[in-house]
């Protein structure tokens, strides 16, 4: 996780630096430069965040028993759902949260399959 905060904070940031000021007709100066770069570092940061608090959850459940790896599982869709939010905002897609979650599928296919190995894992034990 640390490799993909690493490769996405710079991304973002260079994508916001460089199609910012062309959408608003603002030019490139130093607080149009620290605030675009505060919001690339704390959007590649919650998302960070909120994958490693999901991954503890998933794979800290106590007692570990058999049906433990749909609860790791699970990770797979989550991780796949925050690179597929950032990508979309970073693209310039993002907008409300509340209708980007409504309108993407893949966010729905993600969350789909999250659900049913999480409900996998603890009907199991």
């Amino acid at each position: 996780m640390k490799n993909a905060f690493v490769v996405a904070a710079p991304a973002a940031a260079g994508t916001l630096f460089t199609v910012g000021p062309l959408a608003t007709g603002t030019t490139l100066s130093v607080p149009f430069l620290v605030v675009v770069a505060a919001g690339a570092f704390f959007l590649a940061a919650s998302l960070g965040v909120a994958v490693l608090g999901y991954g503890a959850w998933a794979l800290g459940v106590e007692p570990p028993t058999w049906s433990a790896p749909w609860l790791v599982l699970s990770i797979i869709p989550v991780l796949f759902a925050a690179a597929w939010t950032q990508r979309r905002i970073v693209t310039g897609h993002g907008g409300d949260p509340t209708e980007l979650l409504l309108s993407e599928r893949a966010l729905h296919l993600a969350g789909a399959v999250a659900a049913a190995c999480v409900i996998s894992g603890f009907d199991l034990t």
